[in-house]
């Protein structure tokens, strides 16, 4: 692997382009795909949906706050970039998964970049090979496929921009790189949370990797400081201190009920799990929920084990510290980055996910590129033989990415392929329940639409034998109950929801439309009331309202509930008959 710094592949305008290509011949199918999981999230914001006029909404709110009324989370960035998009292209998503492919390769140069200052002995082929590794990766295919993880994206590239920067601040310590790196660092902030840990990194960056003294690796962080401060600060104002992260249940993470002890040994196994699934694409899949994974304590032996491995891993780094520094810093951040999905201090609303790979794997793929450069080096391996572990690798991941990414053309073809990979998933089992609810829903009532419908309840019935308190699967056939005239059965299921999930809104919402066709009026208005108390920002418990106090004469309040329904969902044909109806009463 020649060492020679003048050729054409050094050039980043030849990278950026080889990129692009790369990352079109791979993935260039894709942009003819569906919307899939969750990408009307982003899509069907209302405040994304009003193009650039929604931007100061979104930077003023947060980030669910245009979708269902409540949000924990501030990340105002992925979502500017789709209301831009709005007002350009009116959200084709063509042309917003042609973004989301330049954008992964621009984070593939910005990686080649970084590691050309890093590491000045790697040469050009191997510097390509480091970006490839990272481009062809297949633990990627959610993030690049599913538009709602351009939060993912965008946080990466800031991340790889904010090291960029601070690298080049080491190199002339021009107050300018300072500036850049804050810049960068907020703008990965605010696209995803865990780019929070740059606070962490840079600081051992600059004292383990770079060598620099405290003061001057405190100096070399203040970009990245300040934008942590900065960040904090806008989130506090931003978002309502009482809007806390939801109530977690066992569906989401199987962990919820353990303690923090019993967890230590559960995540240094999920810690291995994510090394794992980095270097080998094994059992890819978009859900981990309740069953796929097993809770490991620390007291069990999978757990116990777990845990001794990455102690035994760390305590050797520092004790080679000297000697390992290199492969030590690249460790350093694949761990913190990925320290607070590691469902320890934290219980966040999933087990595992491949996405949360994104800026760690940038870590794996500069600690291969070490691992090939050093064998070199120390002549373990010579360069023809390197280059064909390398083109190896690449071919493999190649063929696992394009197979993979073949599952993402749509719900269907993805739930199925996740029900081949995990059928113990309650949540694949019930998402599939749905795909054949929303396909009953939309046939005439004949023998195939009842069909389609007993396919969905089998599938609701698999979900409820994994978990019996999946309450989506409880929710969904009594959904199906009330459309098909079964409404006592459809009422026994609702209150079971409510039994599991108290504010579950929906289950809330359909109790009241049930009392209230039973002219139960006070019955109807106690669940109405609830959902109403929990989400403002929904049209059809606003518009329940609306319904009502219309049935009370009170018509001034109806009229204000229904224009406020109207606002947020102008397509309701009945809404707006209601709302002349209480007009023409006043």
């Amino acid at each position: 692997m020649t060492n020679s710094r003048k050729s054409i592949l050094s050039l980043p305008y030849f990278q950026l382009i080889a990129s692009i290509v790369v990352v079109f011949v791979v993935y260039g199918k894709t942009l003819k795909f569906d919307l899939v999981l969750d990408d009307d999230l982003v899509i069907n914001n209302t405040h994304v949906q009003r193009g650039v006029s929604g931007i100061p909404d979104i930077m003023s709110s947060g980030y669910l706050s245009g979708f269902n009324g409540a949000s924990s989370t501030y990340r105002p960035l992925p979502l500017v970039t789709f209301a831009l998009e709005q007002s350009i292209h009116d959200l084709n998503p063509i042309w917003s998964r042609i973004f989301q492919l330049i954008l992964y390769a621009l984070a593939v140069v910005l990686l080649i970049q970084l590691a050309k200052l890093w590491f000045s002995n790697f040469s050009n082929s191997l510097l390509l090979f480091v970006g490839l590794l990272f481009l062809l990766n297949p633990i990627h295919t959610e993030v690049v496929c599913n538009l709602k993880s351009r939060d993912e994206l965008l946080a990466v590239v800031f991340v790889l921009l904010t090291l960029f920067s601070v690298s080049k601040y080491r190199e002339s310590k021009s107050l300018k790189w300072l500036i850049y790196s804050g810049v960068s660092a907020l703008l990965a902030f605010m696209s995803k949370e865990n780019a929070v840990m740059l606070f962490v990194f840079v600081p051992l960056l600059n004292l383990i990797f770079f060598k620099n003294g405290w003061q001057a690796s405190i100096k070399a962080s203040l970009g990245v400081a300040a934008a942590t401060i900065l960040y904090f600060s806008i989130r506090y104002v931003v978002l309502d201190a009482n809007n806390l992260p939801q109530e977690q249940f066992v569906m989401n993470n199987a962990f919820v009920h353990t303690t923090l002890f019993e967890r230590v040994g559960n995540s240094a196994y999920l810690l291995l799990l994510y090394v794992f699934k980095a270097l080998i694409p094994y059992k890819l899949t978009w859900d981990y929920s309740y069953s796929t994974l097993q809770f490991h304590s620390i007291t069990s032996l999978v757990g116990g084990v777990s845990l001794l491995v990455v102690l035994a891993g760390i305590a050797l780094l520092v004790w080679k510290r000297k000697s390992v520094r290199n492969y030590l810093i690249l460790v350093a951040g694949f761990v913190l980055f990925l320290v607070t999905v590691l469902n320890f201090f934290v219980l966040i609303g999933a087990n595992f996910a491949e996405r949360f790979l994104m800026i760690p794997s940038v870590f794996i793929a500069l600690l291969l590129g070490l691992v090939i450069n050093d064998l070199i080096r120390t002549k373990k391996l010579n360069e023809k033989s390197a280059l064909l572990v390398c083109t190896a690798l690449s071919l493999f991941y190649s063929v696992v990415t394009i197979n993979r990414a073949s599952d993402w053309k749509d719900n269907e073809t993805l739930f199925f392929a996740s029900l081949e990979t995990n059928p113990e998933s309650a949540r694949v089992q019930t998402v599939l329940g749905n795909l054949h609810r929303e396909k009953a829903e939309n046939m005439q009532p004949n023998i195939a639409q009842e069909q389609m419908y007993r396919k969905a309840f089998s599938f609701y019935d698999a979900a409820l034998n994994i978990l019996p308190e999946a309450y989506e699967a409880l929710y969904n056939k009594g959904v199906i109950y009330q459309q098909t005239g079964g409404v006592e059965l459809a009422k026994q299921q609702f209150l079971q929801v409510i039994q599991i999930d108290s504010n579950h809104v929906n289950a809330l919402n359909n109790l009241g439309v049930i009392y209230y066709n039973e002219k139960d009026i006070s019955s109807a208005e106690k669940y109405w009331t609830k959902a109403y108390s929990i989400t403002q920002n929904d049209a059809d418990v606003v518009g329940n309202m609306g319904v009502l106090y219309h049935s009370k004469g009170d018509y001034n309040t109806a009229v204000d509930f229904y224009e406020r329904a109207l606002k947020i969902n102008p397509n309701q044909l009945l809404m707006q008959q209601n709302l002349e109806d209480a007009k023409s009463r006043m």
